[in-house]
């Protein structure tokens, strides 16, 4: 014999709404074990550059001037003097750090000489880096291989009235050319 068994159509729509909420309860069921957080690593990194030097090649020298010159008296940087004397010469230092890497000048724009009590008219600054003369204070350029040779210059506006004598900055009331390089 056969067993037959028949639903009634309520007990069919019972089971309909009872599958229909497994259904969703399931789906949530999936939600609920979504992703909840995340995570993923940052690297660091660090560029460590050499240590930025300075090395006094040569010293600015106006060479010898005779007393009663007067007007500009030029030494300059990119190697081009003007009224200077026997023996001129432009400064030069020599900058090192890492290749390639771009570098800030700063230095004075004015320099005293003296005899150790008397100065000498002001001294206008500029420096050369191999493609730009500069004068005001600041110049940007780049150590091309790690090494940089910056000459140094200026100009004194001779009175004629003079003195004669040793002036330097380095004697007493003179006043250096201080040069900063610093990292971009």
């Amino acid at each position: 014999q056969k067993l037959k068994t028949t639903l009634s159509p309520h007990t069919m729509k019972s089971f309909k709404n009872i599958f229909a909420v497994l259904a969703v309860v399931a789906i949530a069921s999936t939600a609920a074990f979504a992703q909840t957080s995340a995570s993923d690593n940052v690297g660091a990194a660090a560029n460590v550059l050499a240590s930025l030097n300075i090395t006094v090649v040569d010293t600015v020298s106006f060479g010898a001037i005779a007393t009663g010159t007067s007007g500009n008296v030029t030494v300059g940087a990119d190697g081009v003097d003007a009224g200077a004397g026997t023996g001129s010469q432009r400064g030069r230092i020599t900058i090192t750090g890492t290749g390639n890497s771009a570098i800030d000048i700063t230095y004075d724009v004015s320099a005293t000489l003296t005899d150790g009590t008397t100065p000498l008219p002001t001294m206008d600054v500029e420096i050369f880096d191999g493609t730009t003369v500069d004068s005001d204070g600041a110049h940007a350029t780049a150590l091309s291989g790690g090494t940089l040779d910056v000459y140094v210059g200026g100009t004194i506006n001779f009175a004629g009235t003079e003195t004669a004598g040793n002036y330097s900055t380095s004697n007493t009331g003179g006043d250096d050319i201080a040069i900063t390089v610093d990292y971009q």
